[in-house]
């Protein structure tokens, strides 16, 4: 499946096609009970300035939420709903949406009935708003916004024939936005095979306060069935009568990590201080790379963000402990940062990044 580029010449009788941006960097600069993030805003800022220079988008097109003090959109959650409905309101086919989030996210159990789950570990992931309180699992649902509820606003109402691309630097992210497709599209091998299941602090790192959930997710990527049940509104938008031939938006997210593991930042880094950072460095380089080579790229950067800051001091000492041990060597296993690529469908990893 090759992945479309948008039309440059509409239709006749329809409107020009329209490329738009939601940005939305959280450093909880005033929150009294998050861990303060440092490079949400600046990464906001620099990807903005990316997207109108090389990727033609324009400056009326983008929203920007941060939370700095006098900035109109600040990013809570009423004002994110709002501008998520409003991001995608009236989409047509051959528009293109970029999303970005930078800032926390945290897991909670989900709370529906077995037949109902639509995550395989039962755990909903969760965007920590500019307001939001995660001191337990009820305020945490109340006050931020979870999975389900980022699909139905920003991903359920588009066409077929729209495209939608989403850069998630958070913790958690894999499946944010509760796309089908995880496992099937990692067709590609990372030099780093290490795993991280306790992850040190990277000088100036500031993970999540959340706490690092044991699970195995994804082990396939059908995710669980009846997942319409659980989410009324799911897009359903075959146009075709040819079985196997329907047409969908495109809809692809890249991620800091897996569902499973938390993302670093790294303020003294000058090879990229952020996830953010470092794909930008890679795009800069090769605008359309293949999604193959973008992911096997921004592994290895990540990891070697990793290893610069000295995050794996201690795995020679820990390797010794599981070899000494092999009962316990999944409590000593490393669980490393693994960038990830999520799609409402299988993607061709051959095919080049044409979505921006």
């Amino acid at each position: 499946m090759a992945i479309p580029s948008i039309p440059k010449t509409p239709s006749r009788g329809t409107r020009p096609t329209k490329k738009k941006a939601l940005l939305i960097g959280i450093g909880y600069t005033d929150s009294k009970t998050q861990v303060k993030l440092n490079m949400p805003h600046e990464d906001v800022m620099k990807l903005r300035e990316f997207l109108i220079k090389q990727y033609g988008y324009s400056n009326e097109n983008i929203t920007v939420m941060l939370d700095k003090p006098g900035e109109r959109l600040q990013p809570t959650q009423k004002n994110i709903r709002e501008q998520a409905s409003k991001f995608v309101e009236g989409a047509a086919a051959g528009d293109h949406f970029f999303f970005y989030y930078a800032g926390h996210s945290v897991q909670v159990p989900e709370i529906c009935p077995p037949e109902e789950r639509t995550e395989l570990d039962g755990m909903d992931e969760v965007m920590v708003t500019s307001d939001g309180r995660t001191n337990n699992h009820q305020t945490t649902r109340e006050s931020c916004l979870v999975d389900n509820e980022l699909k139905r606003l920003l991903i359920n109402p588009l066409p077929a024939g729209a495209s939608f691309m989403a850069v998630l630097d958070t913790c958690h992210s894999a499946s944010l936005l509760d796309l089908d497709h995880n496992v099937c599209n990692a067709k590609w091998s990372c030099l780093n095979t290490i795993q991280l299941k306790t992850i040190v602090s990277l000088h100036d790192s500031r993970p999540s306060p959340q706490p690092l959930a044991s699970k195995h997710k994804h082990e396939a990527c059908a995710r669980i069935p009846k997942r319409e049940k659980a989410m009324p509104g799911a897009y359903n938008r075959c146009e075709s009568p040819v079985p196997g031939r329907c047409r969908m938006p495109l809809v692809i997210s890249i991620s800091a990590c897996k569902d499973d593991q938390i993302n670093m930042e790294n303020s003294n880094d000058k090879n990229g201080r952020s996830f953010t950072e470092r794909l930008l460095n890679i795009l800069r380089g090769d605008p359309h790379p293949r999604l193959r080579d973008l992911m096997k790229k921004i592994s290895i950067s990540i990891h070697g963000m990793l290893l610069d800051a000295g995050t794996l001091q201690h795995l020679n000492a820990i390797q010794q402990q599981a070899s000494k041990n092999p009962g316990n060597s999944d409590k000593c296993q490393l669980r490393c940062q693994d960038p990830q690529i999520s799609s409402d469908k299988e993607l061709d990893m051959e095919s080049h990044l044409e979505t921006l």
